[in-house]
């Protein structure tokens, strides 16, 4: 069975390896201090950089959407600026000493949206703090911060303000992973199926997506799958303990262990098939929704052809 390490696609790998050494190692001054990873969303981008960045040795200091917005005007820019300083603080510490900040879903705390986005004081003191980094060193009475790399990850970079984008601030990097890559990542998830297995079982998913007219599943489909495994135990367990107990009773009688679950890829293609049709399924609910609010909003008549 591969190692964790090896789950990670040498493209991916390489980006990551390439941004955070140019700043940390070689030092470049002109290097962009920011790389933007953009890609469907549940292929791994934040999770993978994580992992390239442990690998490595570099202190990881982390970043979501929810962090920044606040009722206070300027608190999220200060929430960069102390991640920042802290990062810098991480490398003074112990010569050898490396950190990084990853950014998750920055498209979402502080991207464009049309009509859904809400242009704030907060949004725009965040991108100028960020722009400031990227310029330039940081000088303090303390002396300068050092340059610490930065990964932002997002679903569509592209909403994120165009001057925080341009070079020399920011390089991008799309990530989808390919059908090889994909084998190579289940097959780490399924420790129990070998590698034709796991190349039959994707096969068999992104076929399913061609029938139902679906775009192709991402990573996390797989990973929520691995989870899925457990349910019929699970199930079975609290119909036959609820007989003779009650509350939390019920829940301390369970008891789950690897010799209870039905590894097997053709139970495997049975649950990707009931979970393909659920999610097909509330698609065209949510598709359905929307054409009942239009045909009350504009009347019956839009569908009397």
């Amino acid at each position: 069975m591969t190692g964790w390490k090896d789950i990670i696609p040498e493209r991916f790998e390489k980006e990551i390896v390439l941004h955070a050494m140019r700043i940390i190692c070689a030092n470049i001054q002109d290097a962009p201090l920011i790389l933007g990873i953009d890609g469907p969303p549940g292929e791994g981008k934040t999770y993978q950089c994580k992992l390239v960045l442990k690998r490595l040795g570099v202190k990881v200091f982390s970043l979501s959407a929810g962090q920044f917005e606040s009722r206070e005007a300027g608190e999220p820019a200060e929430l960069i600026r102390d991640t920042y300083r802290m990062a810098c603080e991480h490398v003074r510490t112990l010569e050898g000493n490396m950190a990084a900040i990853v950014i998750d879903d920055a498209d979402v705390a502080f991207g464009n949206w049309g009509k859904m986005y809400q242009y704030t004081v907060n949004t725009q003191t965040v991108i100028g703090e960020l722009m400031s980094l990227a310029d330039r060193h940081i000088e303090e009475k303390d002396g300068e911060f050092l340059r610490v790399p930065i990964f932002m990850t997002g679903n569509d970079l592209s909403k994120i303000y165009s001057p925080l984008r341009r070079d020399g601030r920011m390089n991008f990097y799309y990530w989808e992973p390919n059908f090889e890559e994909r084998v190579k990542m289940v097959y780490f998830l399924f420790d129990y199926l070998d590698e034709n297995e796991c190349k039959e079982l994707v096969e068999y998913v992104e076929n399913l997506c061609i029938e139902k007219h679906m775009n192709r599943v991402p990573i996390a489909f797989y990973s929520d799958l691995e989870s899925h495994q457990y349910d019929e135990t699970i199930w079975n367990q609290y119909v036959e303990t609820k007989r003779n107990y009650f509350g939390s009773d019920i829940v301390s009688k369970i008891r789950i262990s690897d010799q209870d679950i039905n590894y097997s890829l053709t139970k495997l293609k049975e649950m990707a098939e009931k979970k393909l049709i659920q999610i097909k399924l509330s698609k065209m609910n949510h598709i359905d929704t929307k054409r009942f609010k239009q045909r009350r909003k504009h009347g019956n008549h839009t569908d009397s052809n």
